[in-house]
């Protein structure tokens, strides 16, 4: 990964658990990096580890299916840092959710519609118009682990691309 010096960096599910790595490497790379989570005591944690010392690393408890609680995240990055030039999209999963259909709450499948799409889209839609103002700004949405071998009755049903096909 080639991080220019300096990047500004949002990551979202950056506690302990997960997403973290990410969070390290971007730092690592010399980016300032922005962690969120709705988990507060995890996130601040991770903030802490990650850089005790220098400043380039805050953690913030973000519900990202929230717009306001997203936009006031980008204008706070944008008041200390500048900018926002990298977007990791990291939040999500099954949430805890029933692997068989007919046990799923609609509540339940609302929580992770709601993780898994809508806070990708409002984070997205927060961080694109300044990157746009810079003319520059990379992207990562990141999905659930199924998609490359989690669980064996879900990856049974992923099928390679066909010859000739885009994957």
């Amino acid at each position: 990964m080639q991080t220019p010096s300096g990047s500004k960096c949002h990551c979202d599910r950056g506690s302990p658990r997960h997403g973290v790595c990410h969070c390290k490497g971007l730092f690592n790379e010399g980016a300032r990096v922005a962690i969120l989570d709705i988990d507060e005591k995890g996130v601040m944690d991770s903030a802490l580890q990650l850089d005790g010392k220098y400043g380039r690393v805050i953690g913030r408890r973000v519900d990202v299916t929230n717009r306001s609680e997203v936009e006031a995240l980008v204008s706070e990055i944008k008041s200390l840092w500048g900018s926002v030039g990298i977007l990791v999209n990291n939040a999500g999963g099954a949430l805890n959710t029933p692997y068989i259909l007919e046990e799923i709450d609609e509540k339940d499948w609302n929580l992770v519609v709601d993780v898994n799409l809508k806070g990708a889209f409002l984070c997205c839609q927060a961080a694109i118009p300044e990157m746009a103002r810079k003319g520059r700004g990379a992207i990562v949405n990141i999905s659930a682990l199924a998609a490359t071998g989690g669980p064996l009755w879900l990856a049974s049903s992923i099928q390679p691309p066909r010859p000739g096909s885009r994957g």
